[in-house]
């Protein structure tokens, strides 16, 4: 925004745009083929962390479980921004855990966790 610009608006706030986000949130869900086991956040931790290191071997990116529900199997990651590609495809490739056929759904994506607080293809609008 140039000088005149800025002096044309009386707004208070300021206006940032981020042009490269620092850190990427995945929602996923997890699914078993056949009828599934009981999947804690310590086991899906350790899933995660297996399918990473598989794929991409020891330079995986550091992953952060923020929430996990382990009646639906559903839950949001935090990764670095250096590490999201790793993350995702280690994810889309996973096939199988304890030789249990199983598939990370990555339900959405996105570099600010606010975007997950709603979900716009659910929402309704009440009629009275």
């Amino acid at each position: 925004m140039s000088q005149e610009t800025s002096k044309l608006c009386d707004s208070p706030y300021t206006r940032v745009v981020s042009k490269r986000a620092e850190q990427f949130y995945i929602k996923f869900k997890l699914q078993y083929e056949v009828a599934s086991p009981l999947v804690d956040a310590m086991m899906l931790k350790s899933m995660v962390t297996k399918a990473v290191t598989e794929l991409h071997g020891h330079a995986a990116a550091a992953v952060d479980l923020l929430q996990y529900d382990q009646k639906k199997m559903e839950g949001i990651l935090r990764v670095n921004s250096s590490g999201f590609v790793k993350l995702w495809s280690s994810l889309t490739l996973f096939s199988q855990y304890d030789e249990r056929a199983c598939v990370f759904h990555v339900c959405q994506v996105t570099p600010h966790l606010l975007a997950l607080a709603a979900n716009s293809r659910d929402f309704t609008i009440p009629v009275s």
